[in-house]
């Protein structure tokens, strides 16, 4: 899959101007190279605050458990709200209690479809793979399905849905040491 590279976007991030580069092989040509796209670039300035209002989301409670490893926040397109999803260390999950004490939810991300549920991607780190879950709140109903299946499949996930129902994964396959994307079959 051809895209921006890691290099190309760290350049992005600290607001560099010029051209966009893919890291990677260039069609025809088997070496690693850098290649342009003569596409320019001018990286918007961030507005300086002089502080930021930052507020706990789940404290553990009474057992005081160890909370909010791997976080994603996605907003409700219905109401706007923020949307956050966490790894809770201490019960080795995010979405409910895993399958036979299965540990779920490191490295989880979302994505909401419009209206009418959430996405969830993320690593169940018993099994070694990335599952992709879907909840449907005025149903009260949860789907989940295995995207990627292996020996260590779905670490670092990143998903959105490309349009309403065409979701999309990125991850990190610890078994081959390789950055995977996944989309559904035709």
């Amino acid at each position: 899959m051809k895209g921006l590279g890691f290099a190309a976007c760290a350049a992005l991030l600290v607001g560099i101007s010029g051209s966009v580069s893919s890291c990677g092989k260039s069609p025809g040509n088997s070496s690693d190279s850098v290649a342009s796209t003569g596409v320019s670039i001018t990286a918007p300035v961030l507005k300086r605050v002089s502080s930021w209002d930052v507020q706990t989301v789940d404290d553990g409670g009474e057992s005081e458990d160890n909370v909010g490893q791997h976080t994603s926040i996605a907003f409700d397109p219905a109401d706007g709200y923020p949307a956050i999803a966490y790894y809770n260390v201490s019960d080795f999950h995010s979405l409910g209690d895993g399958p036979g004490g299965h540990n779920i939810g490191q490295y989880i991300s979302q994505d909401w479809k419009a209206g009418s549920s959430v996405g969830f991607a993320y690593y169940d780190a018993t099994d070694g793979e990335l599952i992709y879950t879907e909840y449907y709140p005025a149903l009260l109903m949860i789907s989940s399905v295995t995207v990627a299946e292996g020996d260590d499949m779905g670490k670092w996930a990143d998903f959105k849905y490309k349009t309403y129902d065409d979701p999309r994964f990125s991850f990190y396959n610890d078994t081959d040491n390789d950055c995977q994307y996944a989309e559904l079959a035709e």
